[in-house]
């Protein structure tokens, strides 16, 4: 189906602001994601349509990056579960230019089309193969006194607390925090990273520190409490004695957000602040001293 290039963008562009608006940045983690692919053919998405369909995975918790047109899945088989919205996907077809009159081929020009694509989560009847797992590697005895205090706060808080996935959050609301698989992660340092980040959020609950403002994503509350949770990051691992090298990643974690304050200059200063009194108020409530 061909349509108007500007529509497509529109269209896209439209469901991507959507998406960031809802907090999805997936282009900087520090997990293992495969990247969309068509389910059919194997081939990856490039451009708009893999950011595109990476946001659509985290905003809908897919974990699966195949994706498959209705004829394909049909072709393969299944069906689409009814109901499910697809997402669109660009693309150029190469067309034949031929003679009216004699019908021969006078040469070839690339129209823009469009196809709908849905997740296999939406998807019903294919036995789909898993997909390759993620590089292997081990937690150990190094990891403890970080495992240690993570396990000592989640117990003594009551948080909840699961695996599974491709996003890493806390949840105010639940007072839960949601972690990708342990194993999905580029090394043990940074799953530690990511998984204090979270902590140093749920300190923040209005039960312990009430710190956290209920505040829709980009909020300059929203960017504060990213700075104090990273912030507060840094200073669990550095407590636990984990890699210094991942404050290279902080830094440049934490100047995304502090760019988008440049009218408080005394911001960082006042997270550092914050996230000192979070990242004691954890360690206190471990039940042995963290060496």
């Amino acid at each position: 189906m061909a349509i108007d290039r500007k529509e497509i963008y529109a269209k896209v562009t439209s469901s991507l602001i959507d998406m960031m608006r809802q907090g999805v940045a997936p282009w900087s983690k520090p997990w293992i994601m495969h990247p969309a692919q068509n389910g059919s053919t194997g081939k990856a998405y490039r451009g708009i349509n893999r950011l595109s369909l990476g946001m659509a995975m985290e905003v809908n918790g897919w974990s699966d990056p195949r994706f498959v047109t209705f004829k394909q899945c049909k072709d393969m088989g299944g069906r689409i579960v009814k109901d499910s919205t697809g997402h669109a996907v660009v693309y150029n077809k190469q067309v034949e230019k031929k003679d009216k009159e004699t019908g021969e081929v006078t040469g070839t020009y690339w129209l823009l089309r469009y196809s709908t694509v849905f997740n296999v989560a939406q998807t019903e009847g294919i036995d789909w193969e898993p997909l390759d797992a993620a590089p292997d590697f081990t937690f150990d005895d190094e990891h403890d006194d970080a495992q240690h205090l993570a396990d000592s706060w989640l117990t003594a808080e009551g948080i909840d607390f699961a695996h599974g996935g491709d996003r890493a959050y806390y949840s105010p609301s639940r007072d839960a925090i949601q972690m990708p698989a342990r194993e999905s992660f580029v090394t043990p340092e940074h799953y530690f990273q990511t998984l204090f980040h979270e902590i140093v959020h749920s300190s923040g609950h209005e039960k312990r520190q009430d710190r956290i403002d209920s505040t829709t994503f980009g909020s300059d509350e929203y960017a504060k409490e990213e700075l104090v949770a990273e912030i507060g990051a840094a200073m669990l691992y550095a407590t636990v004695g984990l890699d210094r090298d991942l404050m290279e990643h902080s830094a440049a974690y934490l100047k995304s957000w502090a760019d988008r304050l440049e009218d408080d200059p005394g911001i960082l200063a006042t997270a550092a602040n914050a996230a000192e009194r979070a990242a004691d108020y954890i360690l206190e409530r471990v039940p042995e001293p963290v060496r």
